[in-house]
């Protein structure tokens, strides 16, 4: 399956609330996100950035920052930092979406890196 439609998905996955039985039907989409998150950061980002492509709603978006963004920064932060800037700079909806992310595991270096490129205006206010 193509990362888009992975994307398409996730997002579907997340209209649901966690405790509605609609979700199992997406435990596979689990599965890919922790195999790309922990094994496959690359595409981990390639997924991160088709979900944000298609521009899900608020909370959907705070999931994707909180989950998957923030947990590869913090997995393989030096790996990907020069790729996650450069998206950052690249797309404003991407470094607004570095915004939501804590500091979690990353290195002191990463963390800096991301600080310095983040767009924190749409998350200081909430």
């Amino acid at each position: 399956m193509d990362i888009e439609n992975i994307a398409k998905a996730w997002v579907e996955m997340w209209s649901f609330e966690i405790d509605d039985p609609k979700r199992d039907d997406f435990e596979w989409v689990d599965d890919i996100e922790y195999q790309f998150v922990y094994m496959e950061p690359e595409k981990a980002l390639d997924l991160v950035s088709a979900i944000l492509k298609l521009k899900p709603n608020n909370e959907t978006i705070e999931v994707l920052a909180a989950g998957p963004l923030e947990e590869v920064l913090a997995q393989h932060g030096p790996l990907i930092i020069d790729r996650v800037e450069k998206e950052a700079s690249l797309s404003l909806s991407f470094a607004k979406l570095l915004g939501g992310v804590w500091k979690n595991a990353m290195t002191p270096d990463v963390w800096a890196r991301v600080q310095n490129t983040w767009d924190r205006s749409e998350w200081d206010g909430k």
